[in-house]
């Protein structure tokens, strides 16, 4: 966990598509956002687990909060050098 997941989960917010990740519904990370999650589609718990030791909870607020201060900062890969490819 850690840079591919924020990026995967800030690519709408950084291309404009929604002010906040939990609001692009086609992003895991509303599944990482919802306190109960029952649905099926990812395994939410494996994936938290990647972050440490810890109830699913705290990890769940630790990725929230990676992703919030991830948020504030205006990256972009290397690679691109201008405006127009974004």
């Amino acid at each position: 966990m850690g840079g591919v997941s924020a990026y995967i989960d800030l690519n709408a917010v950084r291309a404009g598509l929604a002010d906040r990740p939990e609001d692009y519904r086609w992003s895991t990370y509303q599944f990482y956002f919802q306190k109960d999650y029952t649905e099926g589609f990812i395994d939410r718990e494996r994936f938290l687990g990647f972050g440490g030791e810890g109830s699913t909870e705290q990890l769940r607020q630790d990725y929230l909060e990676f992703i919030r201060e991830e948020a504030k900062t205006k990256k972009r890969p290397k690679f691109i050098k201008s405006e127009k490819f974004i």
